[in-house]
């Protein structure tokens, strides 16, 4: 898949983000930090295009990229909370589900 995100330069950009997942999901949070910092460059106004970032950089002991992410979040969306943002994560295992909560919450997403 990152193979052809790079040959095809017109990709939608959330294809990106569902790589990220896949990464982060499976135990590579180094790199789907990369692919996260990539599309928050292209959609830096999209609240959801940090989702993953947040999380990937909170695994990685990056909780100052991660706090970073979530005032991002919030400057879109200042309206979000941890209860919304519950309401749309949609992940197969609810351990997954608990790794973005987890990491929401240490980088200060309110709790709401």
């Amino acid at each position: 898949t990152r193979y052809f995100l790079e040959l095809d330069p017109w990709h939608p950009p959330f294809h990106r983000e569902h790589l990220g997942q896949a990464l982060l999901v499976s135990g590579r949070a180094e790199e789907a930090l990369a692919e996260m910092r990539k599309l928050v460059a292209l959609l830096p106004d999209d609240g959801t295009a940090y989702n993953t970032l947040v999380a990937a950089a909170y695994e990685t002991g990056r909780l100052d990229e991660a706090r970073a992410g979530v005032r991002e979040v919030l400057r879109v969306g200042p309206h979000w909370t941890q209860r919304i943002m519950d309401s749309r994560w949609v992940f197969r295992r609810p351990e997954d589900e608990e790794r973005y909560r987890a990491a929401f919450r240490a980088a200060g997403l309110p709790e709401g």
